[in-house]
């Protein structure tokens, strides 16, 4: 990849940020996903950025209300930070937590769901 299409998707990804800021999630969404396979493409799964982007688009998924894709994409991106960064790094700690919420959320929206049941 080229000095050039390195900085388009950086910009991309910023904007992206931007969007899903301004509540404009679906948009941030598209930028989210082509950031997100391009780094896998080029840099490799493994990549910080890579790692950024997987994180970016889990809590977009969370916040339109794709749930469960955002659990299983937050659940890869922790263990793919704990085996690269290590357990200790901020960014491993900081998706950890946010998946330790959401799996809480998950089980509490279950129990209500099956109070509701009952």
């Amino acid at each position: 990849m080229g000095k050039c299409a390195e900085i388009r998707i950086g910009l991309a990804l910023k904007f992206g940020q931007c969007l899903y800021s301004d509540g404009r999630f679906n948009e941030a969404e598209e930028l989210f996903v082509q950031v997100m396979e391009t780094w896998k493409k080029v840099l490799g799964e493994e990549h910080p950025d890579t790692l950024l982007s997987m994180n970016n688009q889990a809590f977009t998924w969370q916040r339109y209300g794709r749930r469960a894709d955002a659990l299983k994409l937050m659940e890869e991106c922790v263990l793919l930070c704990t085996r690269i960064l290590g357990a200790n790094h901020l960014n491993t700690l900081s998706s950890f937590s946010t998946l330790l919420e959401w799996q809480a959320e998950n089980l509490e929206n279950s129990g209500l769901a099956e109070e509701g049941l009952g």
